[in-house]
């Protein structure tokens, strides 16, 4: 049996699966990456879970030529 958090029923807090982010960008992702495909580019795993990368390391991933990274 693997040692992987399930995905979390809806609502729920997330812990870390990564299995949102790998079927499907959410909406910030499809506006600030412009529509990436799944999975998302900005999924990262670190010790043992997947986080967000625009959360964690916006200056990464948002284009300085996007008028909206200034307000990000």
């Amino acid at each position: 049996m693997s040692d992987d958090p399930k995905k979390p029923l809806k609502g729920q807090t997330c812990n870390g699966c990564g299995l949102c982010c790998i079927v499907e960008p959410c909406e910030l992702a499809h506006k600030i990456l412009l529509s990436p495909t799944a999975p998302c580019p900005a999924l990262e795993h670190a010790d043992g879970r997947f986080f967000c990368g625009l959360v964690r390391r916006p200056h990464h991933y948002i284009n300085p030529n996007i008028p909206e990274a200034d307000t990000v």
